[in-house]
């Protein structure tokens, strides 16, 4: 499957031209990629958060005062 899949593309792009494929389907495909990527930190940063928020004033209550 993959390798018909590749063969299709890399046929189209010979036919079309690499550059104005990679202009036209990768740099759109790029950006949506970096926002995903973007999105997903923001969300590992926020969950990381909630989880500091309500683990870490346990543990700090925890510690044993001098």
């Amino acid at each position: 499957m993959y390798l018909v899949v590749s063969l299709v593309c890399c046929s189209w792009a010979r036919r079309v031209g690499f550059y104005t494929l990679m202009h036209s389907v990768g740099l759109p495909l790029l950006l949506l990629l970096l926002l995903l990527l973007l999105l997903l930190l923001l969300l590992l940063l926020w969950v990381h958060g909630e989880i500091l928020a309500t683990y870490l004033p346990i543990y700090v209550d925890r510690l044993p005062v001098r």
